[in-house]
C-alpha cells in the first residue's frame, strides 16, 4: 500500500503521514534547516511506495502580513521540495484553494487567519476523530494528505 503524505510548507506547518489506518503528524515549528533535514530523513526512511502532496505557495504579501513572511514561506517551500527530491519521494503540488474547495473548507477572505486555522483543525478532527494530537500546526497537512488519498489513488 502506498504511503501518503500531506505537507503544509509554512514555518508552523508540518507533515501528515497516512499509512493505511495509521496517522503520524510532524510539526515544522521552530525547526532549523538541520532540523528539517533530520525530520525528513526520519519521516521518509520507511521502505515502500511513497507519494507526497505539497501545498503550492505563491507570494501574497497582504495576506501574510508583509513580504518577509511571504519570503519565509517561499524559503520553506524550496527546502521541502529539495528534501523530497533528496529522499526520492514522488510528489505533486496543490493550490490551497483546490484542496480546501474539495473538502468544503473555503471560508472566504473575511475570515481572519486564527479563526480559519481553528476551522481547519475542527475539520481535520471530524475526519480523524481517533487522532488526538491534531494541532493547528499540522491540521492543514492532515487535510492535504486526506485530499491526496482521495484524488491520487
Amino acid at each position: 500500500m502506498k504511503i501518503i503524505y500531506g505537507i503544509d510548507c509554512g514555518a508552523t506547518g508540518g507533515i501528515a503521514k497516512l499509512d493505511g489506518s495509521k496517522v503520524e503528524l510532524f510539526s515544522f515549528r521552530d525547526h532549523t534547516i538541520q532540523d528539517m533535514l533530520a525530520l525528513f530523513d526520519l519521516v521518509f526512511s520507511q521502505p515502500g511506495e511513497k507519494f507526497a502532496l505539497v501545498e503550492r505557495v505563491h507570494a501574497m504579501p497582504s495576506t501574510f502580513r508583509g513580504t518577509s513572511t511571504s519570503w519565509a514561506l517561499a524559503e520553506n517551500f524550496a527546502i521541502v521540495r529539495t528534501l523530497l527530491a533528496a529522499n526520492h519521494v514522488a510528489h505533486d503540488l496543490v493550490l490551497p484553494e483546490k484542496w480546501q474547495r474539495e473538502l468544503g473548507c473555503r471560508f472566504g477572505k473575511k475570515v481572519k487567519y486564527d479563526l480559519r486555522k481553528k476551522l481547519l483543525r475542527s475539520k481535520a478532527q471530524s475526519l480523524f476523530p481517533r487522532v488526538k494530537e491534531i494541532s493547528k500546526d499540522v491540521a492543514d497537512a492532515l487535510l492535504i494528505a486526506y485530499y491526496a488519498r482521495k484524488v491520487y489513488k
